[in-house]
């Protein structure tokens, strides 16, 4: 499937926001959300952009170098006003451990007793947190959008191919759209949705994703 630069950039520009912008809404400097980030008390950026622009006109042709861009999901902003709080007469160590500790009792509390749906439980969680994974696939970073992605991945992966308990196929694939974002154009392929989700859809007759 070919991709163009213009509908990454579209798809940027509906779900992501700039790292100035970000700033601006919590109320803290680029510099800050760096700190934060590097001492993992809140998701990194999600993408980088860099490159040449190419401008054309009757003077020439001219290679422009652009300034790297760093593009936020938006959900951040609530990340760093709660480290923000935190931070108040503590070191970014101990904030860390506090956001830290709060995730995985959020997620122990949101799976209401089910397995995990990785084998190293709340640990593989929080990987995805302070990489980034998680910005790229949920419209928010909760618990329950966690939980919601992963256990549907995880009942397509347990279910039989006869007898398979559509009932239960239907509420997780539900669960899913509720959880994740439309994928961006040029990642789509090697996305869950793509290789996981909607082969179960076909397979099993289920109703589509509606996002």
């Amino acid at each position: 499937m070919s991709v163009t630069a213009d509908q990454v950039l579209d798809y940027l520009d509906e779900y992501y926001v700039s790292a100035r912008e970000i700033a601006k809404q919590s109320g803290v400097s680029v510099g800050r959300m760096d700190e934060l980030a590097e001492a993992q008390c809140i998701p990194p950026h999600s993408y980088e952009l860099s490159g040449e622009l190419t401008a054309v006109s009757a003077f020439g042709s001219y290679q422009l170098p652009m300034d790297v861009r760093r593009l936020y999901h938006p959900c951040v902003v609530s990340w760093i006003k709660r480290a923000e709080t935190l931070a108040r007469g503590r070191d970014l160590g101990v904030v860390a451990a506090i956001v830290r500790e709060d995730f995985d009792q959020s997620l122990e509390k949101a799976l209401q007793g089910r397995e995990w749906p990785w084998p190293d439980g709340p640990i593989h969680a929080w990987r995805c947190f302070i990489d980034g994974s998680w910005t790229l696939c949920l419209k928010d970073i909760t618990a329950e959008n966690i939980l919601g992605k992963e256990c549907c991945r995880a009942t397509i992966r347990d279910s039989p191919d006869r007898d398979a308990d559509i009932e239960q196929l239907e509420k997780a694939v539900r669960d899913y759209a509720s959880a994740t974002l439309p994928f961006s154009p040029h990642e789509v392929a090697e996305s869950s949705r793509f290789r996981e989700v909607e082969p179960a859809i076909k397979k099993y007759g289920l109703s589509p994703l509606m996002d």
